[in-house]
């Protein structure tokens, strides 16, 4: 490796149920680990973006996974399946993302790891690997300082994703650009502003130094970064996982890491990113990625359109048959049948709890 070249330690961030693309992602198989096509899964194409190097600029080390016990297992069984190596950090509870961060971070600072740490969400789709390590390259001089978030240029006035209004350029930093502010999902009207007024989608992807990181946490968020770190320094290694200490780690606040820390800290800037991208949080997202016919209608698995536009199906063996429809999805599973209007979000969250109050079996996935 070249002396030149900066050390990445990824921080994949895998513990996410996906509730709003039920019944294709369950509690105890959310949709990272799906395969929607052919090919990898998400989590898996995740892994995969992260490794080897840049020669000359950045070199990833091995990633640290941080996710959920219940899910050990899948993470190593995919790791496997596409020979790759990784530390996987088990947390023994939920907490949100922060703790899970900062836990993460504090290990790599445990074993003294050098170079950046950059976090990455296991479930979103970059079909350019090679512009996102474009980008990447554009962020690691800031990065060294600051916390790097990657502000995604949108394609339309979404109001499934956060916003970042973006500053001034720094100069001494280009392309790299102050963050004015931080705005949460927005109704439709306002979209339509953020996106007149130049504002970024929020893709949840940033790096910066771990020491960075850790001393804003234990600054702006006390009550996380502190558990979390003693969650890490007490980890027990064991059966090819780590595992965070309970006690520290069940006394850390639930907190997003945006709450807590970047949309406090001085230290955040924002990189103006058009690298493709995607969170796959929703079926829209989904249908965008998938090839589709020349009435906008895409599927995986059999299925027949006819006087049907812009509408999505996700079979299970048998053909479905769409008729007379637009702007649908139809997702088949051994259990469960959704029919719901393709650009469904939020309801799709209703929905889900009142599953898990009347149906909470269906939350899970169907005995084999």
């Amino acid at each position: 490796m070249p002396s030149s070249a900066v050390s990445i330690t990824p921080i994949i961030l895998c513990g996410g149920f996906g509730q709003r693309l039920w019944p294709l992602s369950r509690e105890d198989f959310p949709k990272q680990f799906l395969k929607l096509g052919e090919g990898n899964s998400l989590f898996q194409s995740t892994v995969a973006r992260m490794q080897g190097q840049r020669p000359g600029k950045f070199v990833f080390e091995t990633p640290i996974i941080a996710t959920s016990a219940e899910h050990r297992f899948l993470v190593a069984e995919q790791l496997l399946a596409i020979n790759a190596k990784a530390d996987i950090l088990l947390e023994p509870v939920r907490r949100d993302s922060a703790a899970a961060i900062l836990a993460a971070a504090a290990f790599m600072v445990e074993k003294k790891r050098k170079g950046l740490c950059m976090v990455v969400a296991s479930d979103h789709a970059i079909p350019d690997v090679s512009d996102f390590h474009d980008h990447i390259e554009l962020a690691l001089k800031a990065a060294k300082d600051h916390i790097v978030l990657f502000g995604i240029q949108p394609q339309e006035p979404s109001v499934d994703y956060g916003y970042i209004s973006p500053g001034d350029e720094i100069k001494a930093l280009a392309p790299v650009h102050r963050v004015n502010k931080f705005a949460e999902k927005p109704t439709a009207p306002v979209a339509e502003i953020y996106i007149a007024r130049g504002y970024l989608w929020n893709s949840g992807n940033f790096i910066c130094s771990p020491q960075v990181l850790l001393a804003e946490a234990e600054l702006l968020a006390h009550e996380i970064a502190v558990p979390a770190r003693a969650a890490a320094k007490s980890a027990r290694q064991g059966d090819d996982f780590c595992h965070l200490d309970e006690k520290h780690f069940a006394q850390a606040k639930a907190l997003s890491i945006d709450f807590a820390v970047l949309e406090k800290t001085s230290k955040a800037v924002v990189l103006p990113s058009n690298f493709a991208w995607s969170d796959l949080g929703t079926w829209k997202s989904v249908h965008a990625i998938l090839e589709q016919d020349h009435d906008g209608n895409a599927a995986v698995g059999k299925a027949q359109f006819t006087h049907s536009k812009n509408s999505l199906v996700l079979g299970n063996g048998a053909l479905v048959a769409v008729e007379g429809l637009s702007d649908v999805v139809v997702t088949v599973t051994p259990d469960a049948i959704l029919v719901a209007r393709l650009d469904t979000s939020n309801a799709m969250k209703k929905l889900v709890e009142k599953l898990r109050a009347q149906h909470p079996a269906l939350l899970r996935k169907p005995e084999a």
